[in-house]
């Protein structure tokens, strides 16, 4: 379907839908695992996904190297561990790889259209190690600035199933951008070290003390003031009621709701962790998120984890809404 709102486009030759309306323009590669690749707020223009200069987006290889070969950037979704790890489920012995399924898979479009009111692409993928069924539905209302992201996921095997999802949009920072949630909400800081996460304690947003110091966590610094004072850091806190915000010095940028979730995590790479490229990088992860742990295998031993039944479906939503 083509119309003003959702239309087939190409991008770097890769098949892929725009969707648009008053607050965003969102550009989607379902063969490339639903990978969202562009992310604009249109009241300035600007694009949020960060891209990584030394990966680029390429077709999904199940069980690769995410870190070497797909850590591109963009939003991906995660499903059912970030971290790889090996779990047991009724006598069988699953082996999950890193940043789990849905990244290696080519998502199908089962919705794409636009009514007048609204238009919306609906993407599906099954997991065959869990044997579930992610479904992600983006709705953009053409008369707002929102942009919601409607999930189902629908177990599919015999035997209960442990799970934990992620969005995984890696944003562009920028000197001056103000992560906003609730001042003195209770937070827990995991540090890189040694190219692993070490749980750091609790602390109260937004002030943490990381490398002897302590640093506001909600101001974001600059790439230049990053590489003099790096950090690599995983934060998690319950899921805000009112949301959160992320905001530019000009005053742009988007809030994020979110129902049926109820963690957030927040990867801050502000030239502390270089992945695979000749550089570290400087992003930044807003994750809504299922459990506050990256490894299923960490969740389900602190009691997290979340579980599916055979033939149950779990619903949950994100919403963006720009200004």
């Amino acid at each position: 379907m083509n119309s003003g709102n959702v239309r087939a486009e190409q991008w770097n030759g890769f098949e892929g839908v725009r969707l648009e309306n008053a607050g965003f323009s969102a550009l989607v590669l379902p063969e490339c695992a639903g990978k969202i690749v562009e992310l604009t707020v249109r009241s300035d223009g600007r694009q949020w996904l960060w891209r990584n200069p030394a990966i680029p987006v390429r077709l999904p290889r199940f069980g690769a190297d995410y870190i070497h070969e797909f850590d591109s950037g963009g939003w991906d979704e995660i499903f059912p561990t970030v971290a790889p790890c090996v779990i047991e489920t009724k006598g069988r012995r699953l082996t999950l790889p890193d940043h789990g399924e849905l990244v290696g898979l080519r998502w199908r479009a089962v919705e794409l259209e636009a009514d007048g009111r609204e238009a919306r692409l609906g993407l599906e993928a099954f997991a065959p190690l869990t044997r579930c069924l992610f479904r992600r539905r983006i709705v953009c209302p053409l008369d707002a600035a929102r942009m919601r992201m409607e999930y189902a996921l629908i177990h599919q095997g015999e035997a209960d199933a442990p799970w934990l999802w992620s969005a995984h949009p890696l944003l562009r920072p920028e000197g001056g951008l103000r992560i906003e949630l609730p001042e003195g909400a209770e937070m827990t800081l995991w540090e890189l070290e040694e190219g692993r996460l070490v749980r750091r304690g609790l602390f109260a947003w937004p002030w943490a003390e990381i490398g002897g110091a302590r640093r506001d966590l909600s101001r974001l610094s600059s790439e230049a003031e990053a590489r003099e004072r790096p950090l690599a850091a995983k934060v998690f806190g319950r899921w805000p009621e009112e949301g959160a915000r992320l905001v530019l010095a000009n005053g742009h940028g988007f809030r994020v709701q979110a129902e049926g979730v109820d963690w957030l995590g927040l990867w801050m790479n502000l030239c502390g962790w270089r992945g695979a490229g000749p550089a570290p990088y400087y992003n930044l992860g807003f994750e809504p998120t299922a459990a506050p742990f990256d490894s299923l295998t960490e969740a389900l031993a602190a009691g997290a984890a979340r579980r599916i039944r055979p033939g149950e479906r779990i619903r949950w939503s994100v919403t963006l809404t720009a200004f």
